[in-house]
């Protein structure tokens, strides 16, 4: 399946900070924090990714949910 086919797969799910702090397991400050300030992962930022639909309109792929889950597991097991 290609993106053009995709019609909201689980993949590509978009959900709210609030969604994704319950998803992850941490409060939504963390969220934020994430999104604006990133981890350190080998002297490297990582920023959770968002798209933006106005200011009280933020979505995050749940792929990219994964994805940053993976860089911050290896930030924390750094430390």
């Amino acid at each position: 399946m290609t993106d053009e086919d995709c019609s909201m797969c689980p993949e590509h799910t978009m959900l709210s900070p609030k969604m994704v702090a319950e998803y992850v397991g941490v409060d939504r400050e963390t969220v934020y924090r994430w999104m604006n300030s990133g981890v350190e992962v080998n002297g490297e930022t990582k920023y959770l990714q968002a798209a933006y639909f106005g200011p009280n309109q933020i979505r995050i792929s749940k792929q990219d949910i994964d994805d940053f889950k993976v860089d911050y597991k290896e930030a924390r097991n750094a430390n």
